[in-house]
């Protein structure tokens, strides 16, 4: 009785496969995007959450093929991106207050306020078809392991700096632009894990700094809000203080371990 062939366990092979990968990821990206601007007006919450981290993903994700592109290819896409995920920013600003303040225990001081208007995504996913073109165009399939490990390790120091910066300077321009750095490296480390693994500790301390500078951010602007409707009472300010001091907390925690 002859012995069983062994199983050949499957291998990675980060060089070959790099490249197509990112092509596939980016283009699954785009056509996810139509879907959510099919799914709006059926369900408007669910779909324009999904649609505008699909968005943050794409321009993040669009990064890692700097090798291979344009820099005038990149602002032309993300240009598009941009305007599919603004046209939005009215309709997610407002639940996002509104939810920061029911967080912050000042939703008494917050009115609901008008409704935002209803978008067309007519034009939209207009726009979504000329983004789909315009992806096609670009040679992410010749791109290496290297050229993209490369690129997010840039773009990690940049993400480095920014930590930096907003820990010496604590001011809210200084956090949210941390978070947006911060946030783009997190969606890269995860394709990187995608194809070669590793990488844990990092996307996790990663996804969590992440999230405690936009619950931060979220903050700044509910006072902003309280502030403009004149209605930022002294209470509803150090509870909102008390939130951001504790959010400042994790931050200054989470920032120390991801950047010793």
């Amino acid at each position: 009785m002859k012995p069983a062939p062994p199983v050949l366990k499957r291998q990675r092979s980060p060089a070959a496969a790099a490249g197509p990968r990112l092509a596939r990821v980016l283009n699954g990206l785009v056509q996810r995007l139509t879907v959510d601007l099919l799914d709006i007006p059926s369900n408007p919450h669910n779909a324009v959450h999904r649609l505008r981290g699909r968005t943050k993903k794409l321009g993040s994700l669009l990064a890692l093929a700097a090798g291979c592109t344009q820099r005038s290819e990149r602002d032309e896409i993300k240009a598009v991106i941009r305007r599919i995920k603004n046209a939005f920013a009215e309709m997610r600003d407002r639940e996002v207050i509104l939810a920061t303040a029911e967080k912050a225990g000042v939703r008494k001081h917050l009115e609901e306020g008008k409704t935002a208007a209803p978008v067309d995504t007519a034009p939209l996913l207009a726009a979504a078809g000329a983004l789909s073109s315009l992806m096609s165009t670009l040679p992410v399939h010749a791109l290496a392991w290297k050229d993209i490990r490369d690129r997010c390790r840039h773009n990690e120091h940049q993400a480095r700096q920014r930590w930096l910066k907003a820990r010496d300077n604590p001011a809210a321009e200084h956090l949210h632009a941390c978070r947006k750095k911060t946030k783009a490296l997190y969606f890269q480390l995860v394709f990187l894990r995608l194809l070669k693994g590793g990488r844990k500790r990092k996307i996790k301390l990663t996804r969590r700094l992440a999230h405690h500078l936009g619950e931060h951010h979220d903050l700044h602007l509910l006072r902003l809000e309280l502030k403009k409707r004149a209605c930022l009472t002294a209470g509803a300010s150090r509870k909102i203080d008390k939130h951001q001091e504790a959010e400042l907390h994790h931050i200054t925690r989470l920032g120390h371990k991801l950047y010793p």
